[in-house]
Order: structure tokens, then sequence, then C-alpha cells
């Protein structure tokens, strides 16, 4: 049988403080667009990420994504594939 996703492209939805916008479905992809600085100064982006009846590839990041979130430490997978401009600007990054 098969399902389809419950999201269309624009769609956008958060899991673990990280804000995501689906880019793609049939493949399933997103790129994350925003962080809630509640969650920490450590982020760990997921390869991928469930939500509702699907698991989407998380393949790009934003522009401006994770700027001025006062981050001290980023870990990125593999499975991205681009980086939007000045997505990790003015942190704690070194």
């Amino acid at each position: 049988m098969f399902m389809s996703s419950s999201q269309t492209v624009g769609n956008t939805f958060v899991v673990d403080y990280i804000t995501y916008e689906v880019t793609s479905v049939l493949p399933d992809k997103v790129e994350a667009i925003d962080y809630d600085m509640a969650g920490n100064t450590v982020v760990n982006i997921p390869d991928t990420v469930p939500f509702s009846i699907v698991t989407y590839n998380v393949t790009s990041i934003g522009d401006k994504a994770f700027s001025f979130k006062s981050l001290t430490n980023v870990i990125i997978p593999n499975s991205i594939i681009n980086i939007g401009s000045n997505a990790f600007a003015v942190n704690h990054l070194y």
C-alpha cells in the first residue's frame, strides 16, 4: 500500500527545537530553517527527522538558520549537501 506524505512542499514543523521546511516529497526532504535557543548551545542536526507518518532526509541548512543563537558546538551530518549563507553567523563556534 502506498502512503503519501502528510506534508507538502513549503510546510514547516518543529522537532527538538529545530524548525524544518519541506523541500521535496517523494523523496521526502527537508531543510533546517530556524532554531529555538531553548534547545541548548550545542546542536546535533540529525540526518533524518520523523514527523507525522513520514521520515524526512535532512539535506540542507537554510540561510541564517542558526545565526545569533549563542551556539558553542554544532554537529552536521553527512546528509547535508547545502549550507546557506550566514547559516551559523554570530555564534561562539571556534
